[in-house]
């Protein structure tokens, strides 16, 4: 990768301010946004473009979306689209995320041999309003992507038809539970690829069988290609200094793991 001559954006993952309404909801939007952005400016390997248009209520609103091309893409990338901010009343996923894309973008070989899509905030209008469902009333991790009628839903299964991505990881909060669970599709809930223990965070890790969690899984039957899903469920009552660097820590140890067993020619 060719030396970059702009500036390296420091690590600055700050908490999300208390949020009343729909005000200061629309303010941590544009600051959040800002801060992918800024990223993306300061960075020769992580490009801003955001997805097709779609309409609500006669406004026009965009996905977000953030490619990183990593190091050591000489025999092809691995595709990963990852996701965050299913619920517009909960931003620690999108900041867990925005975490993440700083540590590659300052140390680009964590994603070496990669080429990361990434897609922070895929409930924009949630977020404004500040609720946990769409501005059309969806709560869009529910969806089935092959039927449902949530544009935002419709824009997610386009990509995922149109680029081929060998797999998706998608964070969400949970009540549920008082550590990481990994909920898996497509791969093997193996320790000696994906360990339970990555430093202080103990990982759950199952194959996941709950109905209403298919997301691209809905689609497979219309592409020419096996994907994988990794659902990350984190504990909501974390801190969230905590839920952001579990998240970025167990991301990052997973596409060191994902990577190798591509690399040793494992089918996962």
């Amino acid at each position: 990768m060719a030396t970059s001559s702009k500036r390296e954006p420091a690590i600055r993952a700050v908490p999300p301010p208390i949020i009343f309404g729909p005000r200061e909801a629309e303010k941590e939007l544009q600051r959040l946004l800002h801060s992918f952005h800024d990223l993306a400016e300061h960075s020769d390997s992580l490009f801003a473009s955001p997805t097709d248009a779609f309409n609500v209520k006669d406004r026009v609103y965009h996905l977000p979306r953030f490619v990183f091309f990593g190091p050591n893409q000489s025999s092809g990338p691995i595709r990963l689209a990852l996701y965050a901010g299913w619920n517009g009343d909960d931003a620690r996923g999108t900041l867990a995320l925005l975490s993440l894309i700083e540590r590659v973008v300052l140390h680009p070989e964590i994603a070496a041999g990669y080429q990361l899509v990434v897609y922070p905030l895929v409930n924009p209008t949630g977020f404004q309003d500040h609720t946990a469902l769409t501005r059309g009333g969806v709560r869009l991790e529910d969806e089935n992507w092959a039927v449902s009628e949530a544009p935002e839903i419709g824009i997610l299964a386009k990509e995922f038809r149109l680029h081929n991505y060998h797999g998706w990881v998608s964070l969400h909060s949970t009540p549920a539970h008082d550590r990481i669970q990994a909920r898996v599709r497509g791969l093997p809930v193996n320790a000696d690829f994906f360990p339970v223990e990555r430093g202080r965070f103990h990982i759950d890790w199952r194959t996941d069988t709950a109905p209403g969690t298919e997301g691209p899984f809905s689609l497979n039957g219309d592409l020419p290609f096996g994907s994988f899903q990794l659902r990350l469920d984190v504990p909501s009552a974390w801190p969230d200094g905590l839920h952001t660097e579990a998240v970025a820590q167990t991301v990052a140890a997973f596409l060191d793991r994902y990577r190798a067993a591509i690399a040793y020619g494992i089918h996962l």
